[in-house]
């Protein structure tokens, strides 16, 4: 048994082919979010803010716009932040986003 009989099997794809896949892949979470946004806050069991919902919307586009950038453009390897604070950036924005909107409604 040798080292490569443990791995999994690699599926031949181009690089254009892994991009087209991955902002598919984007697109539909950035739908279904947008379905969220959208619908959400009238269906759903625990009535927030409209503040709320914009914050959770907000958190969640960011997210996948952390994901868009890498594949939009990409940064030479040692330039980026690790993924751990980009969303923790992204968090502590919603977080302040809502405390600002609470404040100001």
């Amino acid at each position: 048994m040798t080292p490569f009989d443990t791995e999994a099997p690699a599926v031949r794809m181009s690089g254009r082919e892994l991009y087209v896949v991955t902002f598919a892949i984007i697109l539909l979470g950035a739908g279904l979010i947008a379905l969220t946004w959208i619908v959400g806050p009238s269906v759903a069991p625990v009535q927030l803010p409209s503040y709320v919902w914009s914050a959770i919307g907000f958190c969640a586009l960011e997210l996948l716009l952390i994901a868009l950038q890498r594949v939009i453009a990409p940064a030479p390897y040692g330039t980026v932040l690790p993924a751990h604070v980009k969303i923790a950036g992204v968090l502590i924005g919603s977080f302040l986003y809502a405390g600002a909107m609470h404040l100001l409604l």
